[in-house]
Parts: structure tokens; C-alpha cells; sequence
């Protein structure tokens, strides 16, 4: 009886010393990779095909032809389960641009449990503001979908046939987050967004917080405006400055831990 005690007190102590380490190992290699940030940028910049190029603006280089930066997924920076892959493109015929996220499971995951998600917004060319935002993700057992059609001018949107008032300049998720990208930065001055997805809103906000070796670190929290204390999580955001505006990691700290959206690469 006392040697089973005694194998199961060695057994919790090898995996509170393991997980410990692999914590460790966890905050050491992220403390790593977010104080070297800076010097990633010139790789970055070969895989994307921009080395030597030169644009007016960081505007137009990220709202110009073709464009897409996908992350690797990491949970709590011990794993990658899979990835996202933002995409924008013209459409000429609605004088629009429509942002694309395709969220998918990394192949060994793929066995494990095939689920995946497409979003699109579709946004004013010239004022950015959501016209559309569409959901539909994907698992074995079923589909889901919605769609939000927006009517900027009335300040209304409608879900499945249902109209309800939105706020002046109201953003989908993915236009919010593109806009802040297009925004110009100025340390500790804040910009804010109102933000839907369905008929709650949120407000989505981000601080520029330091500017090192013309790396903006941007602060957040994304938050339903009645206050509601169960919905809305913070984040902090690495974003390379200058006139090429690409997001290099992004730190979500959500209910179930931090998730953490690492550059892969930019095409």
C-alpha cells in the first residue's frame, strides 16, 4: 500500500515539474519571439514580394489588388491547432472590397475533428463601413450561417428578414478590424469602433501604447456596450509600421486561456 502512495506522490511531482517547465519553456519562447519581433520584419517582408518596393501610403497597400496574411493559430503558445487566412479583394461591380477569414484545422488535427469556418465582410470602398457580414462554419455534424445585411445611410441592419437600429459608422467584426489597421497611429491616443455580429454591439477598441523600431504595440478589449461582464475579452497587438501595415502577433486573453495569432506569411 505504501509503495503505491509513495509511485503516486512521484507521479504528481513529475507532472507538476513538467508542466511547470513546459509553462516556462511556454513564457520564455512568446517573451522571446515578442522582444524580436522587430527583426522578423525583413523575412516578412521577402516571403510577401514588397522588399524594395515602395507605396504612397500604408492605405494603399493594404486596401490595393489582391492581398492576404495568414497566422498560425497557437493555444496558450504550446500548440497550433490550425490557422487563418485573411484575404482582401476588389469587387469592381459594387464599387466594394471584400475581406475574407477562412479559419481551418492543421491536417493532424483534420483526423482528429474536421471543422471549419468562412467569414466574409463586404465593405464601401470609399468609406470602409460595413455592407454585409456573412458566417458559415462547418463540423461534421452540421452547418451553420448567418448573414447581416447593413444599410449604412438608415442606421439599421437586418438579420434573417428582422431589422434593428445599429450606431452611426457600425462595423462587422472583420471591417473593425481591418479599419484599424487603415488608422493612423499616435501613442496613447485611443480608437474605437462600434462593432456587430448579430443584434448585440460591441465596442472594439485598441490603444497604441509603445512605438519601438516602428513596431506599434496596440492594447485592447473588445466588449458588449451594455456592460455585460461575461462577454468581450482584451488583447495586445504587434502591427509594422510604416507605408507596409502587416500585423505580426496577436495576443487574445479569452475565457479558455490565451490564443495567440503568429504571422505565417503575407502573399
Amino acid at each position: 500500500m505504501l509503495k503505491k502512495i509513495f509511485l503516486i506522490f512521484i507521479i504528481i511531482i513529475f507532472v507538476i515539474v513538467g508542466y511547470n517547465a513546459l509553462i516556462n519553456f511556454s513564457v520564455a519562447s512568446l517573451n522571446y519571439y515578442k522582444n524580436n519581433t522587430y527583426k522578423n520584419y525583413n523575412d516578412v517582408e521577402k516571403r510577401a514580394g514588397i522588399a524594395g518596393r515602395e507605396f504612397k501610403n500604408y492605405h494603399d497597400w493594404l486596401w490595393q489588388g489582391d492581398r492576404s496574411f495568414t497566422f498560425d493559430v497557437i493555444y496558450m503558445n504550446l500548440f497550433s491547432p490550425g490557422k487563418v487566412k485573411f484575404r482582401i479583394k476588389e469587387d469592381k461591380r459594387i464599387s466594394a472590397f471584400v475581406i475574407e477569414a477562412q479559419v481551418t484545422p492543421h491536417d493532424i488535427f483534420k483526423k482528429v475533428y474536421d471543422a471549419n469556418m468562412f467569414i466574409e465582410s463586404t465593405v464601401d470602398k470609399k468609406s470602409k463601413i460595413s455592407l454585409r457580414y456573412r458566417e458559415i462554419s462547418h463540423t461534421p455534424e452540421e452547418e451553420e450561417s448567418k448573414e447581416i445585411v447593413f444599410y449604412p445611410l438608415e442606421n439599421i441592419a437586418a438579420r434573417q428578414g428582422v431589422k434593428f437600429k445599429i450606431p452611426d459608422r457600425a462595423y462587422d467584426p472583420l471591417a473593425a478590424f481591418f479599419n484599424l489597421l487603415d488608422s493612423e497611429y499616435i501613442v496613447e491616443k485611443t480608437l474605437v469602433f462600434d462593432s456587430l455580429s448579430k443584434e448585440e454591439v460591441y465596442e472594439f477598441k485598441a490603444t497604441p501604447v509603445e512605438n519601438k523600431n516602428n513596431i506599434y504595440k496596440l492594447k485592447g478589449e473588445v466588449f458588449r456596450k451594455d456592460k455585460s461582464s461575461k462577454h468581450g475579452a482584451s488583447f495586445t497587438m504587434w502591427v509594422r509600421g510604416g507605408d507596409v501595415r502587416i500585423p505580426l502577433l496577436v495576443e487574445v486573453m479569452s475565457a479558455a486561456g490565451p490564443i495567440y495569432l503568429r504571422l505565417r506569411e503575407v502573399e
